[in-house]
């Protein structure tokens, strides 16, 4: 083997053994899903364990008192895990990432399924979704749903996030808030099969 191909091959393994720390999340330094995640084929998914696969790549306010990580067939007839609320009160669930210093991307796709189950009809009972620029402060998109607004069982949201300019070297929060004013079994408010989607 020649210098040049040593030297090029050198450098290939180097930056092979860079890439994991680069994309990776907080908390716990979880590896996002790239090309090979929930989303489709092509769109780089920047969230880490969106389905979720572990309880280890969420961070959950207040320690998460209020939020249980569970593993059960859902509403969806599908047997997964996902993150529930289940104490009255309002907690969020949250993921941050720093996007790469040569990855331009200004737009992104936020997916995931919610049950979001309110017998009470509940004005004051609340969910929402919200993607933040916490390097500006801007919120990039999201959206919101109340209890008196109905039942969603298995829910599919795709939610459209924007910035003005490129996102390189920012960091990026997703974060999911419910509001709870009932703690009875009979209300459910989960989340899980959630992606973020490069969207340029």
């Amino acid at each position: 083997m020649n210098k040049n191909r040593l030297t090029l091959l050198v450098v290939f393994v180097s930056m092979l053994l860079v890439v994991p720390a680069v994309f990776a999340n907080l908390p716990n330094n979880c590896a996002q899903a790239g090309t090979g995640g929930v989303g489709p084929a092509g769109a780089w998914d920047y969230i880490a364990s969106g389905l979720p696969y572990n309880n280890g790549c969420w961070g959950l306010s207040n320690g998460g008192a209020m939020i249980a990580f569970n593993t059960s067939t859902d509403s969806c007839n599908f047997y997964r895990s996902w993150y529930e609320w289940k104490l009255t009160g309002t907690e969020y669930l949250w993921q941050t990432f720093v996007v790469g210093s040569t990855d331009t991307v200004q737009h992104f796709n936020l997916r995931y399924t919610l049950d979001f189950i309110d017998p009470y009809s509940d004005f004051d009972d609340t969910w929402r979704s919200d993607v933040y620029d916490l390097t500006t402060g801007a919120w990039l998109g999201g959206d919101f749903t109340r209890g008196s607004y109905g039942n969603q069982s298995c829910s599919a949201h795709t939610v459209y996030c924007s910035s003005g300019s490129s996102l390189a070297g920012h960091t990026i929060q997703v974060k999911f808030t419910a509001t709870r004013n009932h703690s009875d079994t009979s209300m459910k408010v989960n989340v899980k099969y959630i992606s973020l989607l490069a969207a340029n």
